[in-house]
């Protein structure tokens, strides 16, 4: 081959290898990307977030990262005993002082979230025990009766206000109607001695049937498209953040849909499990895993095979995939942004 040749064959291979570039990277490249630049200028967004007594080893670390795009602070939460009486855990209490000692010139609001969980008198946990709310409901007398132990636990332990938790009231609608007389009761009650109140509410909530009262925050959970139930995948897609937002656009009041961190590790015999950002980091090291970028939820996804043999499939989101489903709402309306959960993410800011 002469020297022309040989230098148009180089020119040749050169464009050739930039056009293969170029394709790789229309292909690759999330479509969050531009998302991701334009939310990274603004300075101004806020969050709720919650922490839960489980897992407060990174706490302090994560708040230090988002501390200035907090606006409330949900404290996962006071639960029930074998009587039916409320529960604060040691471990809630003393994070929330721990928070308020290294954090306490930041203004955000500090919420005691409320669940119908119950530790039985065996020791074992009952959760989203609907036949508790039953119990607490029972008449008006009960009812007033767990209002004001609701505020006692409240007001006493230094929070700001009240987030109620209470699930899988499913389509039950002799229960649903109790709940809505507690709600307005409870929002009553809190206001009077200067509260302010949050109500979370699943996915599944039969709205059409409800009339819930005007007054409190309302968060809708935008978590539960995939988990320990169903097939693998995202614990969000676009298109079903989009859906919950059209459901729940008439709730009355302030309006938040609820995002989560991490995801789960499904294993072809069956077992799954939830997994934080960390753990899922770890998993890929440990296997050498390949992972790609959904386009549809922006989650990433792998495969491996674990020390047995047995072949695991796992979805988790990252901060691309956080700041991506946080633009879908933005850009829906006037709504806020809570975030499912601190502990065991890896981003420096979520």
């Amino acid at each position: 081959m002469n020297n022309k040749k040989r230098v148009l064959a180089v020119i040749v291979m050169l464009l050739i290898v930039a056009l293969l570039e170029t394709g790789c990277e229309k292909i690759t490249k999330p479509s969050a990307s531009k998302t991701i630049e334009d939310e990274s200028q603004k300075e101004d967004w806020k969050i709720s977030v919650w922490t839960t007594y489980w897992d407060v080893e990174r706490i302090q670390v994560e708040v230090a990262n988002l501390k200035d795009h907090i606006k409330n602070f949900c404290y996962f939460a006071a639960y029930f005993n074998n009587k039916n009486k409320l529960i604060l855990p040691q471990v809630t209490a003393q994070t929330f002082h721990s928070i308020e000692k290294n954090f306490g010139d930041n203004e955000w609001v500090n919420y005691l979230t409320i669940v119908n969980d119950k530790i039985k008198e065996d020791g074992t946990s009952s959760l989203k025990d609907t036949k508790l709310l039953y119990a607490l409901f029972a008449n008006e007398e009960d009812m007033d009766r767990h209002i004001a132990e609701i505020l006692n636990i409240v007001t006493a332990g230094g929070y700001d206000g009240i987030e109620i938790d209470y699930e899988a009231i499913s389509k039950d609608m002799d229960l649903w109607k109790l709940y809505q007389v507690f709600c307005r009761k409870l929002y009553k009650a809190a206001s009077e001695v200067g509260l302010k109140m949050r109500v979370v509410l699943e996915p599944n909530v039969p709205l059409e049937k409800l009339n819930l009262p005007e007054g409190p925050d309302y968060i809708v959970m935008c978590y539960n498209l995939h988990g320990v139930n169903t097939e693998p995948g995202p614990k969000a897609d676009s298109q079903f953040i989009k859906k919950m937002i059209k459901k729940f656009s008439d709730l009355p009041g302030n309006k938040e849909f609820a995002l989560a961190t991490g995801g789960f590790d499904w294993s072809r015999e069956g077992e799954t499990k939830a997994l934080t950002e960390i753990q899922a980091e770890d998993l890929i090291k440990q296997y050498n895993a390949e992972t790609e970028r959904d386009n549809d939820s922006q989650c990433i996804k792998f495969f491996y095979l674990d020390r047995e043999g047995k072949k695991h499939e796992v979805w988790y989101a990252d901060t691309v995939t956080l700041h991506y489903w946080r633009e879908i709402i933005l850009e829906s309306g006037e709504y806020g942004i809570s975030l499912w959960r601190l502990g065991g993410n890896n981003s420096e800011q979520l």
